[in-house]
């Protein structure tokens, strides 16, 4: 059949077959434009529809299952009813139903449909075609459906938008998909073969790298605490391995726990951690089973690059992290390294009631700035994690930086019992595991609230190198040390290094403003702590912030009005109550800033910054005994957190005679050059 005539030939004989494959060519090319289109619609950023009434229907169902199922969806925001031998439920717009659909799916339930409009009639009655909002809620459910690769069935009646989703097990599946399972496969790729020759300028090719992501909180299908404990470890976990890629820029855990719940636009979200790429996904446990579902979407255009769905022991759920990782790597053409890869591929299976334990003991570490009592509990969960893993070294890891980090909370007996703790949990660590950067990140958290500069120094770099999820914690941590140190040019480049990783910190906005602070750049710390408190509007910390620096610019009458949007907004705090009582003390009013001082004097607060703030205040009043006795005290204490009084607004304090013997203990120099004052 080499020659013309063999081919002219063989195409007589076959007839039929080269028509089917011409109508075949005709399906894929409406295909095709309907790709390219919706595309188009999405580079564009599509009008957005008002809310479409749908129902999501699911049928068929065991007696057994119907309350689970209708408690699923009740959950999910749908108003249910009994429909046949299932249930249905009411969405007040399309995508919602469309996402309850995935979660009925990801949960192997039974087959569900969604119907967009009202379901008063078969067929169902369409929403208004002449406004278009019919076509737009259409590709909305087609969008949040982009990873649903089961779709069997669409377009039912007249005018009407369904979508079936086929969820039963594989083995429950009828014969007729079976039967089409092939033939559909290879319609799909013949589809993406043509696809990918006819890309025009909205497609893809040519787009630009990928070379930051963000892993937004995977949203946990079980009802209980203990699943949502599981769906946030994996998170973390997965950024943890997505962190090893040192070619990845990987937003840290604690600003992508901001969207825990969130319905903001991926585009916005990415825009606002300043990424190309999102993760997103889902997790269902069921005792030691664990399915995750993730889909890897660049922000600019909404486009699905990359899906994976896995199911596996929890023993084994490190290691279908770390191939979550290199298959994301790999789908972006990251960069990675022989030894990258190795860490990547080397197997990790862990005991599951001891992966559940970690995951509890960081999830209440992380919510320390709300409920420091959380920190004792943090400590508790991580010891059993490491009572069942001995040598899991990321455990040790992790309650070094709970020891360390939590000492300057107040909330252990002894600040210097738990930096002892601290110091061995990360060197038993880094015994088990060398290379482990965030034990270098927790051993330079002890260091530095010890005040020994040169080993903070030494492990902050070693974090900053090797860390996954603790190099942004590294860097902003860092800045200090290089702040104390007399080096404020380095402090800001590290602040912003470890801000850049985590824009929504608390914690990295904190030692931003503070290295402004730190180099006596007061003018853009000042545009910093404004922006602190536009994004947090709820922030203590930031409201603090913010106060502080208008302090040291000698604005007392901003400061005060700063002082009571707080008190309006319910975020004062002991700090914030202190630092007003200094600026109503040098504004004139030193009745009121007695009582505020009385009062502090007779319950003092357990945050060790405020212990300070109360020796400036008495200075503001005055008493200058009694602030030399409290300052004095605190470095009795060797409270960790003294080595604040570096910054401006304590200038007052450090000028006295114990400020100044306190500021040499603890080791500021500010006022000498970092090569004068080593050997």
């Amino acid at each position: 059949m080499g020659s013309l005539d063999g081919w002219i030939e063989w195409a007589n004989a076959n007839e039929g077959l080269l028509q089917g494959l011409g109508m075949l060519a005709s399906g894929v090319g409406a295909v095709l434009f309907a790709l390219r289109r919706e595309r188009r619609e999405r580079a564009g950023r599509v009008e957005a529809a008002d809310p479409v009434p749908s129902w999501l229907v699911v049928r068929p169902l065991a007696e057994s299952e119907i309350a689970r199922v209708a408690g699923l969806l009740d959950q999910l925001g749908g108003d249910v009813e009994p429909d046949g031998e299932g249930l249905r439920a009411e969405f007040p717009d399309a995508d919602d139903a469309a996402r309850a659909a995935l979660r009925v799916r990801d949960a192997h339930i039974a087959t569900a449909g969604v119907w967009i409009g009202e379901l008063g009639t078969d067929p169902p009655t369409p929403p208004d075609a002449a406004s278009g909002e019919g076509v737009r809620a259409t590709a909305r459910v087609r969008r949040a459906l982009r990873d649903a690769h089961d779709i069997v069935a669409k377009a039912r009646g007249a005018g009407a938008f369904p979508y079936v989703i086929d969820t039963a097990p594989s083995g429950l599946r009828s014969s007729v998909l079976r039967r089409l399972a092939l033939p559909v496969l290879g319609v799909a790729l013949i589809a993406f073969a043509a696809w990918s020759l006819t890309r025009d300028g909205t497609a893809p090719a040519g787009a630009d790298p990928i070379r930051a992501i963000a892993v937004l909180p995977l949203e946990s299908l079980g009802p209980d605490r203990q699943q949502e404990f599981l769906g946030d470890g994996i998170t973390g976990q997965l950024i943890h391995e997505l962190g090893k890629v040192r070619d990845l820029r990987v937003i840290s855990r604690t600003s992508s726990m901001h969207y825990k719940g969130s319905d903001k636009a991926l585009p916005e979200i990415a825009e606002e951690l300043g990424v190309d790429a999102v993760v997103e996904g889902t997790v269902l446990a069921d005792g030691d089973r664990v399915r995750v579902t993730t889909q890897l979407i660049r922000a600019a255009t909404d486009e699905q690059l990359w899906s994976g769905r896995y199911e596996r022991s929890l023993r084994d759920v490190i290691g279908m992290q770390r191939e979550v990782a290199i298959e994301i790597a790999e789908t972006v053409e990251a960069q990675l390294s022989g030894s990258e890869r190795a860490r990547l591929e080397a197997p990790k299976q862990i005991d599951p009631e001891a992966y559940r334990a970690f995951a509890r003991g960081w999830m209440l570490f992380e919510q320390r700035t709300k409920e420091p009592d959380a920190i004792p509990a943090a400590v508790i969960a991580l010891q059993g994690a490491i009572a069942r893993e001995p040598e899991w070294a990321e455990a040790h890891a992790a309650l070094a930086a709970t020891y360390a980090v939590g000492s300057h909370y107040g909330v252990f007996d002894s600040v210097a019992g738990a930096l002892a703790k601290a110091r061995a949990s990360g060197e038993r660590a880094l015994e088990l595991a060398p290379s482990l950067g965030e034990a270098n990140a927790a051993l330079g958290f002890a260091a530095l609230s010890s005040w020994d500069w040169d080993t903070a120094e030494a492990q902050f770099g070693h974090a900053a190198r090797n860390a996954a999820t603790g190099r942004a914690f590294s860097y902003s941590w860092g800045s200090i040390v290089h702040g104390v140190q007399g080096d404020p040019e380095t402090a800001i480049e590290w602040a912003h290094k470890g801000f850049a990783l985590d824009p929504l910190s608390s914690t990295t906005s904190l030692n931003l403003i503070n290295a402004y602070r730190w180099a006596r750049r007061l003018e853009e710390a000042l545009l910093f702590a404004r922006e602190a408190v536009e994004k947090r509007p709820g922030d203590h910390v930031a409201h603090l912030q913010l106060v502080a620096v208008l302090v040291e610019m000698g604005d007392l009458e901003r400061a005060r009005e700063v002082i009571e949007e707080g008190e309006a907004k319910d975020v004062s705090t002991n700090g914030l109550e202190l630092r007003k009582a200094c600026v109503l003390a040098q504004t004139g009013d030193t009745v009121h800033a007695t009582e505020i001082l009385e009062r502090h004097l007779a319950a003092p607060p357990r945050h060790e910054l405020a212990a300070m703030t109360i020796a400036d205040l008495a200075l503001c009043l005055g008493r200058e005994e009694l602030s030399a006795q409290l300052l004095r005290e605190a470095r009795v204490s060797r409270l960790p957190l003294l080595i604040y009084l570096g910054l401006p607004v304590f200038d007052r304090l450090r000028a006295t005679a114990e400020g100044q013997l306190t500021a040499r203990l603890v080791g500021l120099s500010l006022d000498t050059p970092r090569e004068e004052r080593r050997p």
